[in-house]
């Protein structure tokens, strides 16, 4: 897929042109996106069919992405983060993934991560983006064998990766925690593993992500955290929980 800017009826916005082989999953991207009407997440705004495929109109977000403010060196010096923007980025994300959780069809967005992550440069305003994946979990299953899964390893739930189980909203707040260890971690949550097979070991361990140890995280927020990524995930919070929690200890 590839993107770039132009313009929409006198706004700045992202295009996407999409090849025709890849319609049906697009087609489905359409029906989530038109259900969908939430200040955190990127709008789409137009679509356009022609004989090379089709284009995907989006709001542009004059900034960057969380993977980029995590572990990119030009972005991170020219953008100095406190913990109260943290937490205001850290609740956006929450209220985003809130909303598609609270549908009367749910939506699971099946690939949070930091890259899908989009921040405004000035006023930090955060929307969670490319819902590509995404499917109404009332009438969508997947074989989840042979990684057949959407998503991404190092944020795939422990009962997706390992056992084979159907996305569900408690993998989002798996997915969700791991993505914020990281942005107050400022690290990989795994340390050095990238591999799909080396996060496998560690999750068969039961052991947590090894970011979570790091002093950077402060301590409330490292317990809120700690309770996202716990393996069983019927002891997992729901993302309005998580957002609650970090009012009551954080923003005081």
């Amino acid at each position: 897929m590839d993107w770039f800017d132009c313009c929409h009826q006198g706004h700045r916005v992202i295009k996407r042109e999409v090849k025709v082989k890849l319609k049906t999953m697009v087609d489905e991207e359409i029906k989530i996106n038109c259900k969908i009407r939430h200040p955190n997440i990127v709008q789409l705004m137009a679509v356009a069919y022609d004989c090379h495929g089709i284009n995907l109109v989006t709001e542009f977000i004059n900034g960057f992405n969380m993977e980029d403010l995590i572990f990119d060196e030009e972005t991170k010096r020219n953008t100095s983060l406190n913990l109260s923007n943290k937490l205001f980025i850290s609740m956006q994300c929450l209220q985003a993934v809130s909303y598609l959780h609270d549908l009367e069809k749910a939506i699971i967005h099946r690939d949070i991560k930091p890259a899908n992550i989009l921040i405004d440069g000035q006023s930090y305003i955060t929307k969670l983006c490319d819902l590509g994946v995404s499917r109404v979990k009332s009438y969508t299953f997947y074989s989840l064998t042979n990684l057949g899964q959407p998503g991404t390893p190092g944020y795939m739930a422990p009962e997706i990766l390992l056992e084979g189980k159907s996305a569900t909203v408690k993998g989002d707040i798996w997915a969700i925690g791991i993505s914020l260890i990281e942005f107050f971690a400022e690290e990989e949550a795994w340390g050095e593993l990238n591999s799909y097979e080396e996060i496998k070991i560690m999750l068969q361990k039961g052991e947590p992500p090894r970011a979570l140890a790091l002093t950077k995280i402060p301590e409330p927020m490292n317990n809120i955290l700690r309770d996202c990524v716990r393996f069983n995930p019927d002891v997992r919070p729901n993302a309005l929980e998580v957002h609650k929690e970090i009012c009551v200890n954080l923003q005081k």
